[in-house]
């Protein structure tokens, strides 16, 4: 039970301290920067611990193993979240769906009306700006172009594709 809260716990101050600096600063919300907030946040509470344990070293000894149980559960939890954070930012056609009718009341929305407001250019040009933001991908002379960081991002993509055997991309 103790390695559940103090797993937790170091998941949830990180992520705590991480919404605090999305809201308060003007850092580039990108996935980049998530893993660097939570890896700088991870290894100063690390420091804490080791100060802390250091002082009375024979407790360090015997909680050792249960520190490093409880940095797997919060890096678990934070892979779980990364993972979750491109969804998380970009809009979701369901999202827009239903706090589109949402507003309407009970009125309601027609399909024709639905179909509208999610067009294929709102989703686009918000994944578009995404790549381009994470330099996934660059213009040039009016054209995308594919960066080697957008290259190894594909590899990825189409590695997991390949271990589940789904088809190719579509599109």
């Amino acid at each position: 039970m103790k390695i559940l809260i103090s797993g937790l716990s170091i998941f949830l101050i990180s992520f705590i301290i991480h919404i605090i600096l999305w809201r308060c600063t003007d850092i580039k919300k990108s996935p980049v920067n998530v893993v660097i907030v939570f890896g700088i946040i991870y290894a100063l509470i690390l420091a804490i611990f080791l100060y802390g344990f250091v002082l009375k070293s024979d407790i360090f000894l015997n909680n050792l193993f249960s520190i490093i149980h409880s940095y797997i559960l919060a890096s678990a939890l934070f892979c779980a979240y990364l993972l979750s954070y491109p969804a998380i930012e970009s809009e979701s056609p369901s999202g827009i769906i239903l706090l589109s009718i949402e507003e309407a009341g009970r009125e309601g929305k027609s399909e024709s009306q639905l179909r509208r407001i999610v067009t294929d250019e709102l989703l686009t040009k918000e994944r578009i700006s995404c790549l381009l933001r994470d330099d996934q991908i660059k213009k040039k002379e009016g054209k995308y172009l594919i960066t080697v960081k957008g290259m190894k991002l594909l590899a990825i993509f189409k590695f997991i594709k390949k271990v589940y055997n789904l088809e190719s991309f579509k599109g």
